[in-house]
């Protein structure tokens, strides 16, 4: 294909995305402000509270897909762009796990986290590595049956540190590993674990890493959880 129809293509997914994932939340919406307008009722302001709650959690989901779309879109385009600085990369981690979701699930997600004191320093974007490790920690989140557990290590060579992100998830069986960084690819999930999503996260950290220099992978087996590893260039000049 052309590189004229691939951008056509990526033009109608994304169409079919907005009228697929932003119907929920615009519904939801529509339906709490029409209740809150309602002249003929009295709610408790308990009530009216957590219908406030809900549409400023559907307004983030909806901000959630633009943000997505944009990337996506900035990547295909390679229109992404990067502000690279010296990073200690135990800061970033720390950082991505603070913008993890406020959610039940998340706060009993157990991080065991080992990087050792002379990991040297990564030259990378913070927003952006904070946004790829986000992506990482919810969906070893989301794709778990049991007590969630990450494990965070690292190692260095002249080039690169290799962040790894170790999950105790259901895995990724063989036919799926090779297809998980494509956009809108999603692994088909049983009926009991229906998890969403815009099957456009894994591309996006492809493409952030793509913009650094770096690269990501993924080893996993179906029921055994995944590793991915991150290659992020380190800082070539003196560390203070």
């Amino acid at each position: 294909m052309t590189k004229e129809h691939e951008i056509d293509a990526l033009k109608n997914d994304l169409i079919s995305l907005a009228s697929h994932e932003f119907k929920t939340p615009i519904t939801s919406i529509r339906g709490g402000v029409e209740t809150l307008l309602r002249v003929d009722a009295q709610w408790e302001e308990s009530f009216k509270q957590e219908l406030l709650e809900g549409i400023h959690e559907d307004i983030g989901r909806i901000q959630d897909l633009i943000d997505e779309w944009l990337d996506i879109s900035k990547i295909e385009s390679g229109a992404m762009r990067i502000n690279p600085q010296p990073l200690r990369l135990e800061a970033v981690v720390e950082s991505a796990k603070r913008r993890l979701p406020q959610q039940a699930n998340y706060e009993h997600t157990q991080f065991e986290v080992h990087l050792e004191g002379d990991i040297p320093l990564i030259y990378a974007d913070k927003l952006r590595m904070e946004q790829v490790l986000v992506n990482l920690f919810t969906n070893a989140v989301r794709y778990n049956e049991q007590h969630p557990v990450i494990r965070i290590t690292a190692h260095a060579d002249e080039r690169y540190v290799h962040l790894e992100v170790q999950d105790n998830g259901i895995g990724i069986s063989a036919e799926h590993v090779d297809k998980i960084f494509d956009r809108f690819y999603r692994v088909d999930v049983s009926s009991s674990r229906q998890t969403g999503g815009t099957g456009l996260g894994l591309a996006i950290c492809k493409g952030i890493m793509q913009a650094h220099g770096g690269e990501i992978r993924v080893s996993s087996k179906s029921g055994e959880g995944s590793t991915f590893i991150l290659s992020i260039p380190r800082f070539q000049g003196k560390e203070s």
